[in-house]
């Protein structure tokens, strides 16, 4: 298996983020490999999210090697709409 080292791909274009947004998912690719961002307008909603695969020393400390999905929203309350969003996004991305 090859080694996964925290970071940011390449290639990842922050251009459809706000800086709080691009600020923590820098936060988080210090121990993440975040490999996508995007945000997207869903049933009257807007959201961010973002992949990250496990650092080598997080799936060595957790024993767990799938990405995650990042969810950003600016809504005070988790709602329907946003789990609405996941399984969306989910099912859009099944690998």
């Amino acid at each position: 298996m090859s080694r996964i080292i925290a970071g940011i791909h390449p290639r990842l274009d922050f251009k459809s983020v706000n800086f709080e947004e691009e600020s923590l998912i820098r936060q988080f690719a210090k121990v993440w490999f975040i490999t996508f961002i995007k945000s997207a307008h869903f049933k009257d909603g807007e959201f961010t999210y973002a992949f990250g695969k496990p650092s080598t020393e997080l799936t060595e400390r957790f024993h767990f090697e799938r990405e995650v999905l990042i969810l950003f929203s600016a809504y005070k309350t988790f709602d329907a709409r946003a789990l609405d969003f996941v399984d969306k996004t989910i099912f859009e991305f099944q690998n």
